[in-house]
């Protein structure tokens, strides 16, 4: 998929349960509020940073609005037209996620772990390009606006 494609993805989320971790990271696609309403209403999260009206794109914790504990990964874009620039963002909070799951994890940053962070990245980015793929192939009639 290059620069062609004039479909896109809006207000749609997609879920993966990483392989090598059990961590599951959630990738919303769409208008910011929405997004929020979407953590709230399905993963009872609520973001609790700061929010830059600069961000293009953000990845963070999920923490439980009961006892602060990770309930998982989210990883947040505006839109998916698949335009390269979305492609490098995608990447770009896909290696945060990868950050935060082995951070969590102890995993201390050294020659040795560098494998890890590294497959951990791919699982993570290559899945969630497998499922962006995937709704493409299926609605490439035009312009997509989920329910989620």
């Amino acid at each position: 998929m290059g620069e062609v494609s004039e479909m896109k993805i809006m207000n749609m989320a997609f879920v993966y349960r990483s392989s090598q971790w059990g961590a599951k990271v959630v990738l919303y696609v769409g208008a910011r509020e929405r997004f929020l309403e979407y953590l709230k209403r399905r993963h009872h999260c609520n973001y609790r940073e700061r929010w830059s009206e600069d961000f293009c794109a953000l990845s963070f914790r999920m923490l439980s609005q009961t006892d602060g504990h990770v309930t998982g990964y989210c990883i947040w874009l505006p839109e998916m037209n698949f335009h390269t620039d979305q492609y490098v963002s995608l990447a770009h909070e896909c290696l945060h996620a990868a950050v935060h799951i082995l951070d969590d994890r102890g995993v201390i940053y050294d020659d040795d772990a560098k494998e890890s962070l590294t497959y951990t990245f791919d699982d993570i980015y290559g899945n969630f390009l497998k499922m962006l793929h995937r709704f493409y192939k299926k609605n490439d009639e035009g312009n997509t606006d989920g329910k989620n």
